[in-house]
C-alpha cells in the first residue's frame, strides 16, 4: 500500500490534513526538517515557522509555547521532534539528559507564561 493510499484512509478516518495537502506543506518547508509530521507543520506554519533556523532563532521552548498559546495542544513529542529538527537527527536520538533539560526549562516556562 502506497503513502498516499494511507494518508488518504487517515485522513478520511481523522479528519486530519489531506494527503495531498500534507504532500504540498512538507515541499515548502527545508529538506532537512526531520521528525514533524502533517500536524506540527500545519501549525508551525500557521505559526510563521519555516525552517529549524527559525526554530532555532526563536527557540524550542518557546516555539512550543507559540503553538500552545495559539490554541494547539503540542505533546512532549511535539517539543522532542522540534528539537531534533533543529539538530538535524531522530527524536528519538535526542539524549535522555537533553530531553530532560527541556522539560525541566518548559515545566519552568509554563509556570512562569502568560498567552
Amino acid at each position: 500500500m502506497s503513502i498516499q493510499c494511507i494518508l488518504f484512509i487517515l485522513e478520511r478516518v481523522s479528519g486530519a490534513i489531506a494527503p495531498s495537502q500534507y504532500l504540498r506543506e512538507k515541499d515548502e518547508y527545508h529538506e532537512n526538517m526531520r521528525n514533524l509530521g502533517p500536524k506540527t507543520l500545519s501549525w508551525l506554519k500557521q505559526a510563521g515557522i519555516q525552517t529549524e533556523q527559525d526554530i532555532r532563532s526563536v527557540g524550542v521552548i518557546e516555539v512550543f509555547l507559540q503553538l500552545k498559546d495559539m490554541g494547539f495542544r503540542p505533546s512532549l513529542n511535539a517539543l522532542w521532534a522540534l528539537e531534533g529538527a533543529c539538530e538535524g537527527i531522530d527524536w528519538r536520538d535526542i539524549p535522555s539528559e537533553r530531553k530532560l533539560e527541556l522539560k525541566e526549562e518548559l515545566q519552568r516556562q509554563l509556570s512562569s507564561h502568560e498567552p
